[in-house]
């Protein structure tokens, strides 16, 4: 029916917020407090605080400077990154330090790709936790961006991976209403090319790969063959141009409004 959209985005979240208070749940026993207190006793920045409502309230309040923020999450790397039984919970410690900027990255993978919403939490708090524990801090020096930027790119990259995938996948048709059975994000592609290469001409391939495929920009110049400032240009006189004809969801969409437009 027309509320089962709304309805749907109401599902994840709370998914999402669940996921936050399981996680939080687990940082409140008592075993669990009693290895943040040993934590504290190896890592000074990890002892100024007493519990670990105290920390993540401390790291996500940015009015302080004063807090040893960048250390506070050092730290925490490098105890999830060990092997006694600290290690899992300062792994969910540092997740819950880093969420406003997961969630974040969330609303822009919920914007850019719907098809893969249903799993969208599992995968990031999966590659976020994959990223702890692989961080080399030695190459590092801003952990917390390196850790949520990367999660982010990591996640689009398995995404055009898989998308990649079902498209080499798919059989050959003769007919157009064979192919949007079989991928209607194929048939969207084709759509948007037609429409916006009058436009765009030689650009249209480098927005279609930025504004519908989720590639980033220097993924698109790698991809197309051009320099990463050649790309940025291209794309900024592109959208500039398609702002200037005041293009609306009706002109370039035939399925509601245009992706990132």
């Amino acid at each position: 029916g027309a509320r089962r959209p709304a309805e749907r985005l109401d599902v994840m979240r709370t998914s999402w917020s669940a996921f936050h208070l399981q996680l939080l749940a687990l940082c409140h026993r008592r075993s669990a407090e009693q290895l943040f207190g040993e934590m504290g006793g190896r890592h000074p920045a990890l002892n100024e605080v007493t519990c670990v409502d105290a920390l993540l309230n401390r790291q996500h309040d940015m009015t302080d400077p004063s807090v040893p923020r960048h250390a506070v999450v050092r730290a925490l790397v490098i105890e999830a990154q060990g092997v006694g039984p600290s290690s899992n919970l300062a792994a969910t410690i540092l997740i819950l330090a880093l969420w406003p900027g997961l969630d974040v990255v969330r609303h822009r993978l919920w914007r850019d790709w719907p098809d893969a919403r249903d799993n969208l939490a599992d995968d990031i708090l999966g590659q976020i936790t994959i990223g702890i524990r692989r961080l080399k801090l030695t190459l590092v020096r801003q952990v917390a961006a390196t850790l949520i930027m990367n999660t982010e790119r990591d996640i689009r990259r398995s995404m055009l991976e898989r998308k990649a995938q079902r498209r080499t996948e798919l059989p050959i048709h003769d007919s157009p209403q064979d192919v949007a059975s079989s991928d209607d994000q194929l048939l969207d592609v084709g759509i948007w090319r037609n429409r916006l290469q009058p436009m765009l001409g030689r650009d249209t391939e480098l927005v279609l790969r930025t504004m519908i495929l989720g590639e980033t920009q220097a993924e698109a110049a790698r991809a197309l063959g051009l320099s990463h400032d050649v790309a940025r240009k291209r794309h900024q006189r592109a959208i500039a141009k398609l702002a200037a004809m005041q293009i609306n969801s009706g002109d370039l969409s035939h399925s509601g409004p245009p992706v990132g437009l």
